[in-house]
């Protein structure tokens, strides 16, 4: 399951797609849910280092996707005058 992460810059909302960003992202949900004395809910939330099997797609194969579409994305550009 990929991680969409939704920003407002002015008043557009953009999203992006981004997996190896999501045990960041839970990590700063579970915290943001423990100063709110929700340590229940923030141990109920799912992390990908911790249980990789429950992500839909499995999360090794979701990371070399994106590694693989990252590395499509880089390429070496020559600039001739």
């Amino acid at each position: 399951m990929p991680f969409s992460l939704f920003v407002l810059v002015g008043r557009v909302l953009i999203g992006v797609c981004v997996d190896s960003e999501v045990p960041r992202a839970v990590d700063a949900w579970r915290t943001e849910l423990r100063t709110k004395n929700r340590a229940k809910t923030a141990a109920s939330i799912a992390h990908p280092a911790e249980n990789g099997a429950l992500f839909e797609e499995g999360w090794d194969d979701a990371l070399g996707r994106e590694a693989e579409w990252r590395a499509s994305r880089t390429q070496e550009v020559t600039v001739s005058e």
